[in-house]
């Protein structure tokens, strides 16, 4: 099936541009969106309307200014009807949230576990989102979508968990077992996205930020240093999943040998939370983090960096005296990057799984590989499609 074409794929390539028009300037009208879009007035009223139906917008008793005619009704996001779940599996928990559209806190939970076999897993996932499922549904919201996040490389062409932090897992098709999963328990009409836990931190920051970001570059400092990014409004995972893994590059010819790759001086071996543990003085560690950023932003250029993890929350003087010290030296220049602590603390990785699918629901086209798939998620009525990406049950 070839997405040129497809007026399903193209009308939600439509609604997705509207949808963000609107979140980065609320109260639009139908026209000023008709403007700044270069569609046609009758399409933007259109897509309007099946937007407002599906509860993603709302319009405003305010109305709008607008210089091409008479005042007009302002269009805003609903940030009120619809939830969206996410999911963090790790080694001994699972944290699940609910959170709307802005990414307001709905529901948080958190149960232990002691699973290995990964059909359990899974099949303790389904429980818990149909459990959250029921609670969205009695609260009068509609269900947007799901997200999970694993710690690992995750190959989004295959939809495979090509290796886990957590489990001694080896390529593993994550998205054909929570297919299965979740048609299960009657969840197949759901649309779900599954990404890796620093890539699933990265879009929460970048969906649910205060501020403006073309590229936004997510650091976790815990047991091992991770980095999302979002790059050009996209999700930047690599050919196959491993962009970020950035625990064993190299930054400083000094430290001791790391236990896992054998080097000395790799970012892992200088400042992972095991490495900080170990040092009288964590402050001789400001230097060797100021200079990792600096490597970072000379490589991608991020307009914000989002630091988080548990390293974070235990050295705080750290991070900021390193924070202040990467500032000072790039202070003069125009282009001088935003650097903040992650807000989501320990959810950071459940928000960021819950905002995938609304990442995806605005660029249906992110990834060409799997388009169609992701695309016909939120479409209705479902369509009969052979493919090994698709991320629900297609009826």
């Amino acid at each position: 099936m070839s997405a040129i074409g497809d007026q399903q794929l193209i009308k939600l390539i439509n609604q997705g541009m509207v949808y963000r028009m609107l979140k980065a300037k609320p109260g639009m009208s139908r026209a000023q969106l008709s403007h700044f879009t270069g569609l046609t007035k009758s399409t933007i009223s259109l897509l309007v309307k099946e937007l407002i139906e599906e509860r993603w917008l709302v319009e405003s008793e305010i109305h709008s200014k607008n210089a091409m005619g008479r005042p007009s009704t302002s269009i805003f996001l609903d940030s009120r009807s619809r939830s969206l779940i996410g999911v963090e599996f790790a080694q001994n928990h699972i944290r699940l949230v609910s959170v709307s559209t802005s990414g307001e806190i709905r529901l948080c939970t958190r149960t232990e576990h002691d699973l290995k076999e990964l059909d359990a897993v899974l099949g303790i996932i389904g429980d818990l989102v149909l459990q959250a499922n029921d609670q969205t549904q009695d609260a009068g919201h509609l269900l947007g979508g799901i997200g999970i996040a694993f710690a690992g490389v995750f190959d989004e062409s295959t939809g495979t968990l090509r290796s886990s932090m957590d489990f001694n897992w080896q390529n593993k098709s994550i998205v054909e077992g929570l297919r299965l999963a979740f048609k299960k328990r009657g969840l197949s009409d759901i649309p779900f996205f599954v990404h890796s836990k620093n890539h699933c931190c990265a879009v929460g920051a970048y969906e649910f930020s205060t501020h403006r970001a073309d590229t936004l570059m997510y650091l976790d400092f815990s047991q091992h240093i991770q980095m999302g990014i979002v790059l050009g409004d996209r999700i930047c995972a690599g050919v196959s999943g491993t962009a970020g893994d950035i625990a064993h590059t190299f930054v400083s010819g000094d430290g001791p040998v790391c236990t896992d790759c054998g080097r000395k001086g790799c970012v892992d071996s200088l400042l992972s939370s095991i490495a900080i543990e170990k040092i009288p003085d964590p402050s001789v560690c400001i230097s060797t983090l100021a200079s990792l950023l600096h490597n970072l932003w000379k490589a991608f250029n991020p307009s914000i960096f989002v630091v988080g993890g548990n390293s974070v929350s235990r050295w705080p003087g750290l991070f900021e005296q390193a924070k202040q010290r990467f500032l000072q030296e790039h202070n003069e220049e125009l282009d001088a990057p935003v650097v903040k602590l992650c807000r989501h603390g320990d959810l950071a990785a459940a928000i960021g799984a819950a905002a995938l699918p609304h990442f995806y629901r605005l660029r249906p086209l992110e990834s060409p590989a799997i388009a169609i798939s992701r695309a016909l998620d939120f479409s209705s009525p479902r369509l009969k499609l052979d493919t090994a990406h698709g991320h629900v049950s297609w009826t």
